[in-house]
Parts: structure tokens; C-alpha cells; sequence
């Protein structure tokens, strides 16, 4: 086995909860030399953990467990090489048109976003505490038209953090 987080999830699937027995079980399937755990195994590791796993959740587990080892000889015997990359492939822009031979032409449309919200045209309140309720879109807008700057929005965000804290108690350390 060699992935814990995948042999925990297998033994929790069919009811061992405890991890001192997954943990135990894992140890002793490591240090053995075998290519199946085998219900002996099991035993060993149940012993280990003072519980007793039912013959039915026992077969279960041999089951899955045994199918997870084939899993991972099969990914063993493919050899690849470090150079050659994951199964999946994210590259949200291809520049200059060039695409892999395996894919096709991305199909992108287009984001149709609505005419910039009324309190771009307007003059900005005086205190920013009256933007604290604005939306993104009307705060994105101030941003794009230079009428209120990021550092001014994160000053006014943290000066109403600092005072609304002692009431609602959300933070635990406030790094300005």
C-alpha cells in the first residue's frame, strides 16, 4: 500500500472506524512481503487494536483491499517516466492558436457582463464605511474608474473589522 489516506478511507467504508486498527493494519501489510493481505492479517491487526472485525466485514475488507493492491501493481507495471504528465491537462488560454494534436479547438464564449453600475457616474461618499455593503460589480466599477483605490478598500475593511470584533468575536488574530 502506498497511499494511507486511500487505505483509511477502504477500512472506514466498511465500518472500522478505529485508526489505531486501519494505522495497525496498514503497518503490518507494509512489512510483509505478500501481495494480498490475507484475513490473518486482519486478525493481527484487530489484536493489535483490541476490536473484532465480524467474518462478513473481514471477507469485505480482503475484497476491497486486495482490489486496491491490483490497482496500484497495474500503475507500477505502466513504468512512466517522470516527463510524462498528469492524466488530465488545465491550460484555460492557449496563445497563438497552437493546440496539442489530441485536442480540439476550445470553444470560448464570450462573458456578457451589463453596463458599469450608476455609482461609477457619481461622486464617492466621503466615508467609505458607506461602501462596506456595495457590491462587487459597484466595487469593481470605483476600482476600473481610479475613483477609490484597493489599499483604501482593505484600510476601510479592516477599520470595520477592528470595530465590529469585540461584539461578534470572528477573529482570531487580525494582521493589518
Amino acid at each position: 500500500m502506498h497511499n494511507r489516506r486511500e487505505f483509511l478511507l477502504i477500512c472506514t467504508t466498511v465500518g472500522v472506524v478505529s485508526s489505531f486498527f486501519a494505522g495497525a493494519l496498514y503497518a503490518l501489510a507494509a512489512t510483509k512481503r505478500e501481495q494480498r493481505v490475507t484475513g490473518e492479517t486482519i486478525d493481527e491487526a484487530a489484536a493489535l487494536a483490541g476490536i473484532e472485525i465480524p467474518p462478513d466485514k473481514k471477507q469485505a475488507m480482503l475484497a476491497k483491499l486486495n482490489e486496491q493492491l491490483g490497482a496500484y501493481d497495474a500503475v507500477r507495471r505502466l513504468h512512466l517516466p517522470n516527463n510524462v504528465p498528469p492524466a488530465f491537462r488545465f491550460d484555460p488560454l492557449i496563445s497563438e492558436g497552437r493546440f496539442p494534436a489530441t485536442e480540439s479547438m476550445p470553444v470560448r464564449t464570450p462573458a456578457a457582463l451589463s453596463e458599469p453600475p450608476a455609482i461609477a457616474d457619481g461622486e464617492i461618499p466621503r466615508d467609505l464605511e458607506k461602501l462596506a455593503f456595495a457590491t462587487v460589480r459597484e466595487l469593481g466599477a470605483l476600482i476600473q474608474h481610479q475613483k477609490i483605490s484597493v489599499a483604501d478598500l482593505t484600510e476601510m475593511y479592516l477599520a470595520t473589522l477592528k470595530f465590529f470584533n469585540p461584539r461578534l468575536d470572528v477573529l482570531i488574530t487580525l494582521n493589518d
